[in-house]
Formats: C-alpha cells, sequence, structure tokens
C-alpha cells in the first residue's frame, strides 16, 4: 500500500510544516500543487508542490513518486527571475559535489501512512541541513547560484 489515501491538500500541508521550522527554507510559500496518475509503464501517482520565496528569489520544486510500494523524493531548486530551465538538482549536488550516496537512499522511501511520510520527510530535510556545504547553503538562501547542466539521470 502506497500513499494513495493520503491527498494532496494534506500532504501539501505537511510539507509546508516541515519547511517552515527550518531556517534555510522557512520562508517558502506554497504556490502551486498538482497530482497526476499514471500508468505506463508502471502504476505512479505523482505530487508536484512548487514552493516560491521571493526574498531568496527562489522556487523550489517538490515531488513525491508513490509507487505503492515505496515513494520518491524529488527536490530541484530554481532562480524566479531566470528563464532558463536550469532545476538545480539537490540528489544530483550531494552525489557529485558531496559524495554522499547514502542521500539516494534516503531520497527512496516507504511511508504507509501521514505520520510516517512527515518523519521520512522531516529526516530527509534534516539530513540536507545538516550535510550541505556552504555554497548548497547560500543555494537555497537565495545568496549564490550556479549554473549546472542538468542531468535527466533517473526522471527520464
Amino acid at each position: 500500500m502506497g500513499i494513495e489515501k493520503l491527498n494532496i491538500d494534506l500532504i501539501g500541508r505537511l510539507l509546508e510544516r516541515i519547511l517552515s521550522f527550518n531556517i534555510l527554507f522557512n520562508d517558502y510559500i506554497l504556490s502551486t500543487k498538482n497530482i497526476q496518475k499514471n500508468n505506463n509503464p508502471v502504476k505512479v501517482t505523482e505530487y508536484d508542490f512548487v514552493f516560491v520565496s521571493d526574498i531568496k528569489n527562489r522556487w523550489m520544486f517538490i515531488r513525491i513518486e508513490d509507487f505503492f510500494t515505496y515513494q520518491k523524493l524529488i527536490i530541484w531548486i530554481n532562480q524566479i527571475n531566470d528563464k532558463k530551465p536550469i532545476n538545480f538538482d539537490v540528489l544530483s549536488y550531494f552525489l557529485s559535489e558531496l559524495d554522499l550516496k547514502n542521500i539516494k537512499q534516503k531520497m527512496i522511501f516507504k511511508a504507509k501512512s501521514e505520520i510516517e511520510l512527515e518523519k521520512i520527510i522531516e529526516s530527509i530535510f534534516e539530513f540536507i541541513v545538516n550535510n550541505s556545504d556552504e555554497k548548497l547553503k547560500g543555494i537555497f538562501e537565495g545568496k549564490i547560484w550556479i549554473d549546472t547542466p542538468f542531468d535527466w539521470g533517473d526522471y527520464k
């Protein structure tokens, strides 16, 4: 069983609560949410959320892919004023720049309830904050930006 019984509004409020308690993300405000169901080639539901920080000139895309036996979290950061589709991929940065491979296992998880989902996502954001270097923190905070070629890797 996946998280399919949770509605998108509930998941959105859960994400807002988690982000609001973190200094790097506390001024990111939920802007849009969307749900997509797909049966090709695998049955999956995608919960998409966009959080915007006008103060930091950033928008953050968060996707929870629910494969009904496990879930996967995707986090991208973009500049509001930049029209190029940059999609700074947090997972790719951890893998390539920080060489922290264990984040990949954290971003794939199995939650059976709202409480479990909240605890897991909280732990993922804690891991991101605790293991980010100054460059990544600067990107989240809107202090710096680095252009990176987007690697579609696992997202094709």
